[in-house]
């Protein structure tokens, strides 16, 4: 390169000074950049700048680690790999309010590598170019994990000892200086009866219930603030209480300044001890006062420290007794009151108190002071110094017992006589001891009984001739003892042991008896092993009906559903045979097998209602409906029969009777048509009547009484007796003329009852017969029946689809036939399956609109197909099934969807409607059925379906 030769040798050592002068510059300014960068490398702080789209431009390793990356990891990526998903809107926000503000700082939640969140503090800035224009943030973040954790240790720290605080016993609590409660324990809250929200930041004057004492309080509390000293034991009442007393410690509350800032009490409750003082003050008076006024009690009194035991009191009762003063008799010796003989055995009985016994009683013989001897009953009691444990003499008790021994000679003699009655009674008979239940006496029966000597049953107690385990233990006997006081006499049953411990059942009388003016228990106790038995074998027997009457019900249950498959295919495909075309003679003879098979099925439904009824199956449901259209029904039910007859049948309703009514209009329906089928049947000729009348109203209640009148054949009054029982007709020859089980007036007789009512009979032969009876409905508002025939008239406009794809589950290949039938003519497609192995093998390679499923099948029933299917539908497959090969095949076909499911079976009695319902299917319709019935169901259940 050409050198400049035109500038001087001073001019180039200018611009060399310049340039080693811009060189130290840069240097400074490099050391200085390698100065900050190292503070900011070193810096605990995470310090990081982004843009204004918040991807980081720049961060140090504090903030790389504090989230788990390294430097390099980060740089260039968006702030949102820092945060978790729901923090995320937060970032954005906080982005905008920088750009607006020019600031932003507070805690916020980051989020570390492996998505595990912490709480950090945020300081924010804007951050800007050379220009001064805005081109991203910068700040700082500090990792708050651990001050969150001395926060919370703190937390428990203070929860644990507020809790240790709350569970003590004495009342603890902390003011401050302008005698605010700041800390109250449970149990002073539960001492005032108020709660901590209520105390907290209060003054003990604003729920005292006198002034006085809180400003005793206090004052209290103004001394320890002042001097700073503790001040202990002050005895104060409670402030809501002047009953209840408390010793209290109050100290004064330092901050670790040394500033006293309240005071902390603790107080204990002394008000027992302060009762118990006053107690024995007066207990101290009382003794006093008997002592000075019991005339009829001696009290003396004697020093053991001299040889002759001197007597060092002689109470006015004493005086009066013995007829010395207590001048005469103190300082004097105690043997003078007492003969010779027993005055020997004062050293024994000294020395046997002085060995630890605490006293002697018993009967004697004493002097007074004429010399004339009289029986008395003393007492001796130990006296001891004030060590407590050196006997310095003795108390004696006397009580002149001369009147009571006059009164024991007349006593025994009527004890005698009670002995006689006691021991002759037919039941045992013990006397018990008040409380404790120990036996006093026992008569001879009581022996017999027991097995037991009458001696020997000195001692025993009540468990001693029990069981011995609850309920016949000694507790329970206690209690009934209490029970006996409390509330009289008291009977129950006892289980009783004998002296070889055999058991056996006992009625035990407990009475009280007050006896020389004391409470005793007298316990009439009679044998009933031979009751318990025969309760016994009625239990057994009650048992053994009802497994009867089970296996019946189960029996009729198998008959119902045997008979009516057979006649499900005898009807249905007659119904199909009467279709074709056929000649009169033919249409006459399938006619005729048709009606016969109606009244196979009324035998065998009233059969079934019977056993219903029998076992409290049958119950009463509550619906709305028209009693009009029901006669008027009635009436259409019959008219062919009336209509060749020549008979006339008329409805007659009383116009009180409103039109619409709540109740179970299908039993009372049952019950009409019995009735009036009777009437019908017995009548060759006349008029037959149906009529309501409306007995009574009260509210929503309505008494209405129902009435069939006929022109027939009528009833004897002999018959009249039984025409309501069971399997019974008015003549035998009845059955034969006209059919019939004998169970339908039966019927009618117990859901009358059912319905609050009970039905009679007016009748004479030849004369006609009236059937009257009560029941009770409701009053149904008209909404509701509107609202009905909405409903009736939407699923009678839904039309079903044409195709429709069924699969029908039948193991009676005649059965199946006929419904395959009916459905096919009907336009709808058809595939069969002969139980509910075959049904769940075709859900596993098609796709149904609704399944007909017979419930009694081989292999599988229908209930338990239901519930498989339910389950795959679920996704929900037991692991421990044989089929869950082919349940997840059925699972995997489904994919979810829920296939309705209508039972079809013969089953008819209670509770097998509930079975197929709780099993997951969706209707139940029972066979034998009309093509109607099939159609109706499956109308209602697709309507159903869709509306889901």
């Amino acid at each position: 390169m050409p050198t400049d030769t035109s500038l001087s040798a001073e001019e180039l050592r200018e611009k060399l000074r310049k340039a080693e002068a811009r060189i130290a510059e840069l240097e400074i300014k490099q050391q200085q950049q390698e100065m900050y960068t190292a503070i900011i490398e070193q810096c605990q702080e995470g310090i990081a700048a982004a843009d204004l789209e918040g991807n980081l431009l720049f961060c140090n390793q504090a903030f790389a680690r504090m989230h788990g990356f390294e430097t390099d990891e980060v740089i260039g990526r968006h702030l949102s790999i820092f945060h978790t998903e729901d923090q995320l809107p937060n970032v954005e926000e906080n982005l905008q309010v920088i750009q607006r503000n020019g600031t932003i700082s507070g805690e916020i939640w980051h989020a570390r590598r492996d998505g595990t969140p912490f709480p950090g503090y945020m300081n924010n800035s804007i951050l800007q170019d050379g220009a001064g224009r805005t081109i991203g943030m910068i700040g700082t973040l500090t990792d708050l994990t651990a001050i969150k954790f001395l926060e919370e240790k703190l937390r428990q720290s203070e929860k644990q000892l507020e809790t240790i605080l709350d569970s003590l016993p004495a009342l603890v609590f902390f003011k401050d200086s302008k005698n605010h409660y700041l800390f109250v324990n449970d149990a002073l809250c539960k001492a005032v009866n108020r709660s901590k929200e209520e105390l907290l930041t209060r003054s003990a004057f604003d729920f005292a219930e006198e002034k006085a004492i809180a400003q005793a309080y206090w004052q209290d509390d103004l001394e320890v603030i002042r001097t700073g000293k503790a001040k202990r034991n002050i005895v104060e009442p409670l402030l809501t209480n002047r009953k209840r007393w408390f010793r209290t410690d109050k100290m004064p509350y330092q901050l670790q300044n040394g500033e006293i800032e309240g005071v902390i009490g603790f107080a204990v409750e002394i008000t027992d001890l302060i009762n118990t003082r006053k107690s024995l003050q007066e207990s101290e008076e009382l003794l006093r006062t008997i002592y000075n006024a019991a005339d009829n009690v001696a009290f003396i009194t004697t020093d053991l420290k001299r040889k002759d035991t001197i007597i060092t009191s002689f109470s006015p009762g004493a005086e009066k007794i013995f007829g010395f003063s207590a001048q005469e008799a103190i300082g004097k010796p105690v043997a003078m009151l007492h003969k010779p003989e027993e005055v020997e055995k004062f050293p024994e009985i000294q020395q046997r108190l002085a060995q630890g016994e605490k006293g002697f009683s018993g009967e004697t013989i004493l002097y007074r002071k004429s010399g004339k001897q009289f029986p008395a009953f003393l007492t001796i009691h130990p006296l001891y110094g004030l060590n407590g444990s050196t006997i310095t003499g003795t108390l004696g008790v006397t009580i002149d017992i001369s009147s009571s021994k006059e009164a024991e000679l007349l006593l025994r003699a009527s004890e005698d006589n009670y002995r006689t009655v006691f021991n002759t009674a037919n039941d045992a008979m013990f006397l018990h001891e008040m409380g404790t239940g120990r036996i006093l006496d026992a008569n001879d029966k009581a022996s017999r009984m027991y097995g037991i000597a009458h001696d020997d049953f000195e001692n025993l107690t009540v468990e001693d001739l029990s069981e011995g385990k609850p309920p016949y233990s000694m507790h329970e006997a206690i209690h009934f003892i209490h029970m006996t006081k409390d509330l009289g006499p008291q009977l129950f049953e006892w289980h009783a042991k004998c002296a070889n411990g055999n058991l056996f059942w006992v009625e035990v009388n407990l009475k009280l008896v007050i006896i020389s003016g004391m409470e005793y228990i007298l316990a009439i106790v009679r044998d009933i092993s031979d009751r318990k038995d025969d309760a016994i074998r009625l239990a057994q027997a009650k048992e053994e009906a009802e497994r009867a009457s089970r296996a019946k019900s189960e029996f009729l249950a198998n008959m119902s559903h045997e008979i009516r498959t057979p006649i499900n295919v005898i009807m249905g495909m007659n119904r199909l045979a009467l279709d074709t075309q056929l000649s009169p003679e033919q249409r006459k003879y399938l006619m005729a097998v048709q009606q016969s098979s109606k009244s196979l099925l009324t035998i065998i439904d009233d059969i079934l209602d019977f056993s219903k009824i029998e076992a409290g199956q049958l119950t009463l449901e509550k619906r709305p409906f028209d009693l009009r259209n029901m006669c008027d029904d009635i009436l259409k039910v019959f008219s062919a029969e009336i209509e060749e007859k020549g008979l006339k049948l008329s409805v007659a309703i009383s116009p009180q009777i409103p039109i619409n009514l709540l109740g179970d209009d299908l039993r009372l329906n049952q019950i009409l048509m019995n009735l009036v089928g009777n009437a019908v049947k017995f009548t060759e000729a006349g008029t037959v009547t149906l009529s309501v009348e409306l007995v009574s109203q009260h509210d929503a209640e309505l008494k209405l009484q129902f009435s069939v009148r006929d022109s027939g054949i009528g009833i004897s009054l002999e018959s009249q007796k039984s025409i309501f029982d069971n399997f019974t007709q008015a003549d035998t020859s009845i059955t034969r003329r006209f059919g019939g089980t004998g169970l339908g007036l039966a019927i009618s007789k117990r859901l009358v009852k059912m319905l609050g009512g009970e039905i009679q009979v007016d009748s004479e032969p030849g004369q006609g017969s009236h059937f009257y009876f009560i029941a009770f409905f409701e009053t149904n508002p008209v909404l509701t029946i509107e609202k009905n025939k909405k409903q009736d008239c939407y699923e009678n406009h839904f039309i079903l689809p044409q195709l429709l794809k069924i699969l029908l589950v039948e193991d009676n290949t005649f059965s199946l036939d006929l419904a395959q039938v009916i459905l096919e003519k009907a336009g709808y497609q058809t595939t069969t399956a002969l139980n509910g192995m075959q049904a769940l093998e075709q859900l596993a390679t098609d796709n149904f609109d609704v399944i007909l499923m017979d419930v009694q099948m081989p292999k599988l029933d229908g209930i338990a197909a239901t519930r498989y299917i339910r389950q795959c539908e679920q996704r929900n497959i037991p692991a421990n099934t044989e089929y869950r090969g082919l349940l997840m095949q059925v699972a995997k076909q489904q994919q979810g969807r829920q296939t309705p499911i209508i039972a079809m079976t013969a089953h008819a009695m209670a509770g097998d409607r509930e079975k197929c319902l709780a099993a997951g299917m969706d209707a139940y319709v029972t066979k034998p059925f009309q093509p109607h019935e099939i159609f109706s169901v499956l109308q209602r259940v697709l309507v159903r379906t869709s509306e889901a």
